[in-house]
C-alpha cells in the first residue's frame, strides 16, 4: 500500500464514521497524523507527519480528498526506508488546535519527532477542546 492509497483508505474510514469530514453545513475539521515506523537501521522513528514543514507546512481543515505532501512541503514524496511495520495514528478536532513550539520547524527538525512528553502535551491541547476522534491503521512495508 502507497502513501496516497492509505490516506485514500483512511478518509474512507473516517467519512463512514458518525463524524462527517466537513460535511453538513460550514463544518471544518483538521487533522493531526502521527506515524511510528523504523529507520534503515531498524531504529524506532516517532515523527509528526500533519502539520510538519516536511509534509503538512500549513494546518488546513480536511477536505473530502486529502494529499500529501501539500504543496510547499519540504519533501516532494513519503518514502518507506524498511520492510517492517509502519503504524499512523489520526486525530480529528473541530477547532484548529493551538500548535505547540516542538510543533514547528526548526533548523535540527524539518519532520518534528514525538516522544512521551510531547504526546502528553498534544493531549492536553487536545482534549482543551473536548470533541474529537482517533483513527488508528497499520500496515507493513515489503520489499519487492
Amino acid at each position: 500500500m502507497n502513501t496516497d492509497q492509505f490516506l485514500e483508505k483512511f478518509l474512507e474510514e473516517i467519512n463512514k464514521s458518525c463524524f462527517p469530514v466537513n460535511g453538513g453545513g460550514n463544518k471544518k475539521y483538521y487533522l493531526l497524523l502521527i506515524n511510528r515506523g523504523q529507520t534503515c537501521q531498524g531504529e524506532e522513528t516517532k515523527y509528526l507527519v500533519c502539520p510538519s514543514p516536511a509534509f503538512a507546512p500549513s494546518l488546513q481543515p480536511v477536505e473530502v480528498k486529502f494529499i500529501l505532501p501539500q504543496p510547499g512541503s519540504e519533501f516532494d514524496v513519503i518514502n518507506f526506508d524498511e520492510p517492517g511495520k509502519e503504524e499512523y495514528l489520526g486525530i480529528l478536532v473541530k477547532e484548529r488546535p493551538n500548535l505547540l513550539a516542538w510543533m514547528t520547524e526548526t533548523e535540527e527538525e524539518v519532520l518534528p519527532t514525538w516522544d512521551e512528553l510531547r504526546m502528553y502535551e498534544l493531549w492536553q491541547e487536545i482534549n482543551k477542546q473536548g470533541d474529537y476522534l482517533v483513527f488508528y491503521q497499520s500496515f507493513n512495508v515489503i520489499n519487492n
